[in-house]
């Protein structure tokens, strides 16, 4: 693909998937967010409102695309160790998905790799805000606020990687059908995971989910000219405590602006600090 691309150490990725649904199956007039919804969707020469039952039916449709009328059902991460796919869902609570994850990103400060990173950072971020998840993501981990999709840190979009200069985007189906891939899209599909969440088909989500991630980790792994990886394992996620300042910097190589303000609170000997971080850089 490129020379750059081939440079990227696997051990500081992460790769990153979203599932999302609709707020509710039972939408109506009676919503307070019924008006919204419709006006939103108007024809937008006229200003001439849909029907009820087309709103309806066109919530039920494509709420789940938006922050604004849809919620996270799961987010699953993945990383690559000793040529092994490591897979690990967040699910249940929304706040708590949010969080958690906020916290592993964080902490871990590996690069975030996606396929259309600016469908997933914007919705995870603003559905953060719209919850009040007390955890912001960092600036050099994905954190897109008031970015352009080039300046964002700690990003690497594998949809952006493949399209190029190209006009059109293809799907992670397409491109996953096109390397040989098996296709993530067994028996489900981004379309219909509203209705299979609002159905209790919450496993069948998170299989769905898990198995985006695999095929974004193995696109990776054919755009690096490397062999698919095959062996899956599926973990539990724990809370982790957060690293050590020096193991922190360590880990990321530079000195964010949350470790700058403490590093500028120290009140130790600074010669000596100065030292240390000129060791771990």
């Amino acid at each position: 693909m490129s020379p750059e691309l081939l440079k990227i150490k696997e051990k500081d990725l992460l790769f990153v998937d979203i599932e999302t649904a609709s707020q509710t199956s039972e939408f109506d007039e009676n919503h307070p967010q019924f008006n919204s919804f419709q006006w939103k969707h108007r024809d937008k020469q006229t200003d001439e409102l849909l029907p009820t039952s087309e709103v309806i039916k066109l919530y039920n449709r494509i709420a789940a695309l938006s922050p604004v009328y849809g919620q996270i059902v799961c987010i699953t991460v993945g990383y690559i160790a000793d040529e092994k796919a490591n897979i690990m869902t967040f699910s249940g609570d929304e706040f708590q998905i949010i969080k958690d994850f906020y916290e592993m990103v964080n902490n871990l400060g590996r690069t975030l790799v996606l396929w259309n990173a600016d469908f997933d950072l914007p919705y995870i971020r603003k559905r953060a805000v719209i919850l009040g998840v007390p955890v912001i993501l960092r600036n050099d981990c994905g954190n897109d606020t008031d970015k352009k999709p080039w300046s964002i840190k700690g990003v690497l979009d594998l949809m952006q990687v493949w399209k190029g200069i190209s006009y059109y985007n293809d799907s992670l189906e397409e491109v996953s059908a096109v390397l040989g891939l098996p296709s993530p899209k067994e028996d489900l599909r981004g379309s219909e995971v509203s209705k299979a969440f609002h159905g209790g088909r919450i496993a069948d989500i998170i299989s769905y989910c898990e198995r985006d991630v695999v095929s974004t980790l193995n696109i990776f792994r054919k755009f690096t000219l490397q062999p698919v990886i095959d062996e899956i394992i599926v973990k539990e996620y724990k809370p982790q405590k957060p690293l050590p300042l020096l193991e922190r910097i360590k880990n990321k190589g530079v000195i964010d602006d949350e470790d700058r303000k403490i590093l500028d609170n120290f009140k130790g000997d600074k010669n000596k600090l100065d030292n240390i971080l000129n060791s771990v850089l």
